[in-house]
């Protein structure tokens, strides 16, 4: 983990010891942007710690979640409360109401969420001032919204991937159950997963009049005049992504294909299991681990999904 993370950080270290020799006052402090569920907050918990060993204020950004989250393994917070934009989250938003096709058309003409992300993370940035930003791999679209922030302050911003590497290689995509040797299907497959995101989109431009979720972020991506040096990529699954910005992928290298080929910004940081951390448990889960290890002799238990059943 020290390797990379050591290189992510290395230049705002450098730049703190000197404003510290001119007796400045500066605070390194690190701002967790992560989706709210146990499946990504989890995996931040070592590289949180890590960093607040190395003397940094750690603050974790969302919602009530998140708030107990952060109570319970001592770290700082800040509310979030703002949707982030073109990821389609609109439709849980008004999922109960009557009108959820009409508010959601009003939401994507009038920028409403993006307008409020936007609001509510400046807002937050510029009262904490970060020196760093790791954000959520699956918010990827809140980079969008930070950039001209981010280039002003120059605050090193990486992605958290809290799974495994989600762009198209000679590995299958990560929702399906293939194996790489088996070419002809993991062609299909990725050509199954492009087509069904195509069909998605062109839903909701018929929908919503041209307002997709892809070309919302294509609109503002321009309106933000983001450099083409980090230009938006989507052949991969589940989120957009972008080109030479640090993605630090909070899962070891021998969970993966020996297949997979890393794009040159991407980089396992390991193991990222904090043995240590404080579980609520239930005893539901409790009376079912006992039951299957009076069932069978041995027990193994795999998950990396954000809900965990059995």
């Amino acid at each position: 983990m020290q390797k990379y993370l050591s290189h992510f950080l290395y230049n705002t270290v450098k730049n703190t010891l000197l404003v510290r020799n001119l007796h400045i006052h500066f605070s390194m402090r690190a701002l967790f942007i992560m989706m709210p569920f146990s499946g990504h907050l989890n995996p931040s918990i070592k590289l949180a710690k890590y960093l607040k060993n190395k003397g940094y204020e750690v603050v974790f950004g969302g919602d009530e979640n998140v708030l107990k989250f952060t109570k319970q393994h001592d770290f700082l917070f800040t509310k979030i409360m703002s949707f982030p934009f073109g990821i389609n989250l609109d439709s849980v938003l008004h999922k109960n109401s009557k009108e959820r096709w009409l508010e959601g058309l009003i939401d994507r003409w009038t920028d409403r969420l993006y307008k409020a992300r936007e609001t509510e993370l400046v807002k937050i940035v510029k009262e904490l001032r970060p020196t760093h930003i790791f954000i959520d791999a699956f918010l990827s679209s809140d980079f969008v919204v930070l950039y001209p922030l981010l280039k002003v302050q120059k605050i090193k911003t990486c992605f958290l991937q809290t799974m495994l590497p989600t762009h198209q290689d000679q590995t299958p995509p990560l929702n399906t159950v293939l194996m790489p040797h088996d070419k002809k299907a993991l062609e299909k497959a990725w050509k199954a997963y492009f087509r069904k995101n195509a069909l998605k989109y062109w839903t909701q431009n018929i929908l919503f009049l041209g307002k997709s979720d892809i070309n919302i972020v294509k609109l503002k991506i321009k309106k933000q005049q983001i450099s083409k040096h980090y230009t938006a990529f989507r052949n991969k699954t589940f989120h957009i992504g972008f080109e030479n910005i640090t993605e630090l992928i909070l899962a070891p290298q021998a969970f993966d294909f020996e297949e997979r080929s890393l794009l040159p910004w991407q980089h396992y940081l390991g193991t990222m299991i904090d043995l240590d951390r404080p579980e609520n448990i239930s005893q539901t889960y409790l009376d079912t681990i006992h039951n299957l290890k009076v069932s069978y002799q041995k027990l193994v238990f795999c998950s990396l999904g954000s809900i965990n059943m059995l």
